[in-house]
């Protein structure tokens, strides 16, 4: 007990030299990624290396920063179903979901959920009071969003990595296409109408 002792203390003071950040980020073909960015002495940097590595991450180190980065979402989401009213929900580990909800002519992408980025990244209570960014980017502005503070198209929330973080994120795209079609149908159907009412009565 004497010899994990001093280590244990070396490791708690060297917490206070940390700093993190995760970075979701939403590309243009609809693929999501996270990136996990730490940077501290390179002692603690040796240990939450392999943590990492063994929860999926693809990691990759300099002398005072780690990188770790692992995919959340294939490219793409399907139009087809898009088509049809609803709500698709992922649940993350983490306790974030993220949903779309279509409303046919557009469709709400919602990143909400409580999360206490300690607990998420599986890291040791001592580095419960280091300084932790979380950060969402995405290809276009946020139609809704309690983000403490917005750089553009990038939205930030502070804290430290032992407390909760509350995210609500909502994107709104509309489908041109599909406010297109439906105006179409309503011509069409409208033009059906017409036509009838303009044929002459029987007898």
């Amino acid at each position: 007990m004497r010899r994990v002792w001093p280590l244990f203390v070396l490791l708690f003071l060297l917490a206070g030299c940390i700093e993190s950040e995760a970075r979701l980020v939403w590309h243009t073909d609809g693929s999501m990624d996270l990136t996990l960015k730490v940077a501290g002495e390179p002692a603690l940097l040796d240990a939450l290396e392999p943590a990492l590595a063994a929860q999926g991450y693809e990691v990759r180190r300099k002398e005072n920063e780690l990188l770790a980065w692992r995919p959340l979402k294939a490219p793409g989401w399907d139009r087809v179903s898009g088509l049809l009213p609803g709500t698709f929900v992922y649940q993350d580990p983490s306790g974030v979901a993220l949903s779309r909800t279509s409303y046919v002519f557009f469709e709400d992408y919602a990143l909400k959920g409580r999360f206490v980025p300690l607990e998420a990244a599986g890291l040791p209570a001592f580095l419960a009071e280091a300084p932790f960014r979380f950060v969402v980017e995405a290809p276009f502005a946020p139609y809704k969003t309690n983000a403490e503070r917005q750089e553009g198209r990038v939205l930030v929330w502070q804290g430290t990595l032992g407390e909760p973080f509350e995210i609500l994120v909502v994107y709104r795209l509309w489908y041109p296409e599909r406010v297109a079609g439906g105006a179409f149908l309503l011509f069409f159907i409208g033009l059906v109408l017409w036509r009838r009412s303009r044929r002459p009565q029987a007898g």
